[in-house]
């Protein structure tokens, strides 16, 4: 049990640090390619 829940926990994590990351990323090429 304690084992699913950590498991849980990381994909959480993992998914929302990679989906924070991913709109910073796209934010900053939106503006370099407006910029331009």
């Amino acid at each position: 049990m304690s084992t699913v829940i950590m498991s849980a926990v990381f994909t959480y994590f993992f998914m929302s640090l990679s989906y924070f990351y991913g709109f910073e990323f796209f934010w900053r090429v939106k503006k370099a390619t407006r910029s331009e």
